[in-house]
């Protein structure tokens, strides 16, 4: 494949303002070349030939955490009233009670995911399925089933999750139908070629501290047995940090006992760990920080841990966190009726921050400590059109937008930054192979010997203008094939 008139993602005006072509074979890109201003497209080799007309040429996307049973099923259940968390909990479990009658309608709508996805631009995603006593295994074979399907459109990585609490009770000790059900899922498919590439779970769902860390350590130990990427979800509430705490206690932060667990030499056959959610970071105090930073640094070097990556889940995230307690004051009940009521807080991951936090601990790890291990942040959409989610769409460029106003931010560098979280960032979250051994695993840029992946967005030229007003037109590229055209309205 030879792709043609195509701006790069750039920061210098300079090589921002010129057109490139890029020569793929094999799957993989073979040469990147500056081309002359409106350099016409002459076809005199057996080659396909893609003329992206001026468009601005990105690594594909990638779906770092999403739901692909859960997906679609807001009008299936009933009405939204609370929009908080045990709503959306409740109103999702009544409808997936009926996965297991409906499997057909379960893979119609993970096709429609996936389709849209593709079409955006995406041609790898983990997607979550969810594995307990009501569904049994139904999510995960028409997962599977799904994967099998688009393996040379997409990247359909698996995650076997456990939603739901693995104790049947608060006073239990010893794990429950849950937890059972999970091991005898991962047991029969164990041994299949095709079957799921991680593991995870949502220890908060749990109703005690002791069971929450039980839940860790059981989801660890089945990583490592199965030979699984790690991923959880996460610190999902915004409680409020005690600016003096820098002991550990019993409030703290899950995310310090996973990385805990993880500098244990009892875990050291973990290959990479993501946790998503993680609105907690966005109230950290300094000394919770420093304590992050500490945790992170004290992963062993003789650890098989190759990443660690924080993915923000905005759109859900912020439909979600910081609701109003029922418990308001009478002072707050008074501005409700008047104004809507005092500023409350709202919580996502902030990116751009993070991405700095990020970036100072790498250079120490790879520096100072000589460690491979690489702190990642990423972005993804999580659920398309559920209770915990009834907003937005598949398409990750959506989230950029989004970003530009919630991390108030809109200069070049900030954009980069959104754009590799939803692209490289987000492939080096699911265990992505070529992202592991690249130098700069997070560039946009396109260099020899990376594969041929990407997205042209036909109507846009620049970075800025890729993360503000994202193209509609958009052609989508798997391994040097063109699997996917979007074009807007087309003139009769």
């Amino acid at each position: 494949m030879l792709i043609s008139n195509v701006h790069l993602p750039y920061l210098d005006e300079d090589n921002a303002g010129h057109l490139y072509s890029i020569r793929c074979t094999d799957g993989f890109i073979e040469s990147v070349e500056r081309q002359p201003q409106n350099h016409p497209v002459a076809n005199n080799e057996d080659v396909d030939l893609i003329d992206g007309k001026g468009g601005l040429l990105l690594p594909s996307l990638c779906h770092s955490h999403i739901h692909l049973d859960k997906c679609y099923i807001l009008e299936q259940g009933e009405p939204l009233t609370t929009g908080d968390f045990a709503e959306a909990l409740r109103v999702t479990s009544a409808v997936k009670a009926g996965f297991v009658e409906r499997t057909d309608d379960l893979y119609a709508r993970g096709r429609r995911l996936i389709q849209e996805s593709v079409a955006s631009g995406v041609t790898s995603m983990r997607a979550h399925v969810e594995v307990d006593a009501i569904v049994g295994s139904a999510c995960l074979e028409v997962g599977l089933r799904l994967s099998e399907e688009f393996k040379d459109v997409c990247d359909v990585e698996i995650a076997v999750f456990m939603q739901d609490p693995i104790f049947d009770s608060e006073r239990d000790i010893d794990f429950g139908k849950n937890a059972s059900v999970l091991k005898d899922v991962l047991d029969r498919y164990a041994s299949s070629s095709k079957a799921f590439t991680a593991v995870g779970s949502a220890p908060y769902v749990e109703r005690t501290r002791e069971q929450q860390l039980k839940n860790i350590e059981f989801i660890i130990s089945l990583a490592q047995n199965y030979d699984l990427h790690l991923d959880f979800h996460l610190d999902y509430d915004l409680k409020p940090c005690d600016e003096a705490t820098e002991q550990a206690s019993e409030d703290d932060p899950l995310i310090f006992a996973v990385l805990s667990y993880l500098a244990q030499p009892s875990s050291a056959k973990v290959k990479s760990l993501t946790v998503g959610h993680m609105t907690r970071l966005s109230v950290f105090t300094p000394p919770l920080i420093s304590r992050l930073r500490s945790y992170l640094e004290a992963i062993p070097p003789e650890s098989s841990l190759r990443s660690i990556s924080f993915v923000g889940l905005p759109q859900s995230d912020l439909y979600m966190m910081g609701r109003r307690s029922s418990s308001s004051s009478s002072t707050s009940e008074r501005y409700e009726e008047s104004f809507g009521g005092p500023s409350t807080p709202r919580g996502t991951l902030d990116v751009l921050r993070f991405r700095r936090f990020c970036d100072s601990v790498n250079e120490k790890l790879r520096g100072e400590h000589a460690r491979s291990i690489f702190v990642n942040v990423a972005m993804s959409v999580n659920n398309v059109a559920n209770a915990f989610t009834p907003q937005g769409t598949a398409d990750p460029l959506s989230l950029c937008t989004l970003g530009v106003a919630v991390y108030q931010s809109a200069t070049k560098e900030s954009c980069r930054v959104l754009l590799e979280s939803i692209s490289t960032a987000s492939k080096l979250a699911v265990g992505d192979v070529h992202s592991s051994v690249l130098a700069d695993p997070l560039s946009i840029l396109p260099t020899s010997g990376r594969p041929a992946d990407f997205v042209i967005l036909h109507d846009n030229s620049d970075i800025q203008s890729a993360v503000l007003s994202p193209s509609y037109s958009r052609t989508t590229i798997k391994g040097g094939r063109v699997v996917s055209w979007r074009v807007g309205v087309v003139h009769m």
